[in-house]
Formats: structure tokens, C-alpha cells, sequence
């Protein structure tokens, strides 16, 4: 820039150039995590039904997928932390005007409790009692939330029958629901899912409040570690069970007509400039064509695919 330019000029082409710097970077760090996060629901979908081999996903449909899953993952997880929010704000007023202006804040009971907690005796304990704490919360919440999120993963080639789930697991009691086909338990997988959304933001607002805060202990950075660790194996879990849980196995129904002459009606999965994957209900499987051999492909509705049709 020329040396004549006012300093006030520069200060605001130079502040520009960052802004626009900024917004390209964060522009392209929420595009890959779309990205990865709509690898993780569509091939967990995918594998759940069976076609995983078999269906070219493009990278499009990825970015819309991961878009879908953060979009309604963090709806749930802003209501949930506004609700968290106003229960912990109308507690801290109810104590604030229970022990500041009534007589039972300065009553025997409550001073010698407030004298205790302000000791030596728990500033010297609490470095060593917290960590240990922390350590029996992620065991709990293996068994809790971890196990029963990965047990959704043993849910495979559901399309072409039922498996065989690890017994009392949440994929044992969910898988019956999903291969029902019946709409009115759509809403009750995606409630297990928000369920479990709740229950993961009650654990990060835990972890970071933990971790926050710190530890000059070896025991105590060692459990904030821990946390951190878990906090990411469970956030990792998230795409997928969303892909088993939320994401509804609908495709379009499409009758096809083939330069032959015949023709067939059935689930649309996927058509590309190659190909055309169509599954066939009736069958229970699915079949591939040549892009070439069909001469018309025509969309008439839509449905669950693992409906099952009426018995004649």
C-alpha cells in the first residue's frame, strides 16, 4: 500500500483482510467436520442396512448429511443446556434468599457447614477426593451411555433379516422398532436419541466446569485427562447413532421402464450416470442395472424400506 495512504485506511484494510481470513478459515473447519461427521452417518446408515458395498456416495450428499446431524444434535443440546440454565438460576435465588435473608442461613446447623467447607481439612482433601470422583463417573458412564451408544454398531444388514444383538443391549431393544417399518416408533428411536444427546451435554458441561477449573495434582490432571478422553470417544459415537436412531431409512418408489420393454417398480437407493440400484420388497433384495438399459425412471411416492407390504 502506498506510503501516502492515511493510517486509518490502512487500519481498516488490514483489519478487513484478517476478518475475511478468519471467516474463510472457519468456513472450511465447519465444512470438514460436516464432511466427517456425514461419513460417519451415511456409512453407519449404510452398514445398518446392508448396502454399504454397494452404494457411491458423493461428497455433496456427505456435507448434507453432516449438516443434518449438527443441526439437529445441537438444537437438542442448546435447549437442554437453556433448561440446565434455569433450573441452576432459580436454585442459586432460592438458597440466595433462603441463607442470606431468612433465619435459617444464620442459624447453628447451616454456620457450622459453611465453617467445614471453608476449612483446611476440604481444601486439603477436595485436590484428591475430586480426581477419584471424576475417575467413578466415566466408569459409570461407560456402562451408561459408551456401551450402550457402541451396541448400536453390532445392527448390520438389518434390510435382509434380523441379527442377533449382545443380550439387554440398547441395539436388542431398538432393532425390532426400526425393522418394523412403522412410523408411529420413528419418534420413539429419535427420543432415545435426544435422551442420550441430554444426558452427553450434562456430561460436557460437567467435564468442562472439571476441567476449568484444574488441577496442580498428578492425580488430578490424570482425571481431567481422562474426561477429556471420554468426552471425545462419546462425541465420536454421536454421528452414528444418529444414523441408527434418527436417520429414517425412506427412499422414493419408483416405477422403471426398460429399453426392452419390461418394466419394474420398486425402492429407489441410488441412480447415477452408471448405474441404478432399485431394492425390490417383495424380494428382499436388491438389484443393479445398467444406467443404459433403462429408459425412464418415474418417482410415485416414497416409503420406509423396511415396510412390509400386506398379506393378500
Amino acid at each position: 500500500m502506498d506510503d501516502r495512504t492515511h493510517p486509518a485506511v490502512r487500519q481498516a484494510v488490514s483489519a478487513l483482510t484478517g476478518a475475511i481470513g478468519w471467516i474463510g478459515a472457519s468456513v472450511a473447519g465447519l465444512t470438514a467436520l460436516c464432511y466427517g461427521a456425514g461419513y460417519f452417518v451415511i456409512h453407519t446408515h449404510l452398514t445398518m442396512l446392508g448396502l454399504s458395498g454397494v452404494v457411491d456416495v458423493p461428497t455433496d450428499q456427505l456435507l448434507l448429511e453432516g449438516g443434518r446431524f449438527f443441526y439437529f444434535t445441537l438444537s437438542q443440546m442448546v435447549v437442554f443446556a437453556m433448561v440446565v440454565a434455569s433450573v441452576a438460576i432459580a436454585i442459586w435465588l432460592i438458597a440466595t434468599i433462603i441463607f442470606k435473608f431468612s433465619p435459617v442461613g444464620r442459624s447453628r446447623p447451616v454456620s457450622a457447614v459453611r465453617r467445614f467447607l471453608k476449612g483446611d481439612r476440604v481444601e486439603r482433601v477436595a485436590p484428591y477426593v475430586v480426581p477419584v470422583a471424576i475417575m467413578a463417573a466415566v466408569i459409570l458412564l461407560y456402562d451408561w451411555y459408551y456401551y450402550e451408544l457402541d451396541s448400536l454398531l453390532q445392527l448390520q444388514n438389518l434390510a435382509f433379516g434380523p441379527v442377533t444383538p449382545e443380550k439387554g443391549s440398547l441395539a436388542e431393544q431398538v432393532q425390532p422398532l426400526i425393522r418394523s417399518g412403522k412410523p408411529e416408533y420413528r419418534d420413539g428411536l429419535i427420543q432415545t436419541y435426544v435422551f442420550f444427546v441430554w444426558k452427553y451435554t450434562a456430561f460436557i458441561i460437567f467435564a468442562w466446569l472439571v476441567v476449568y477449573k484444574g488441577s496442580r495434582t498428578v492425580l488430578g490432571r490424570f482425571s481431567n485427562f481422562l474426561l477429556v478422553l471420554f468426552s471425545i470417544l462419546l462425541t465420536a459415537l454421536l454421528p452414528s447413532a444418529f444414523a441408527v436412531l434418527v436417520r429414517t431409512p425412506i427412499y422414493p418408489v419408483a416405477n422403471l421402464a426398460f429399453k426392452n420393454g419390461q418394466q419394474l417398480r420398486g425402492v429407489l437407493i441410488q441412480r447415477t450416470e452408471h448405474n441404478v440400484l432399485v431394492w425390490i420388497p417383495a424380494r428382499r433384495g436388491a438389484a443393479s442395472f445398467n444406467a443404459d438399459e433403462v429408459s425412464s425412471v418415474e418417482v410415485i411416492g416414497e416409503r420406509d424400506i423396511f415396510k412390509k407390504d400386506p398379506q393378500p
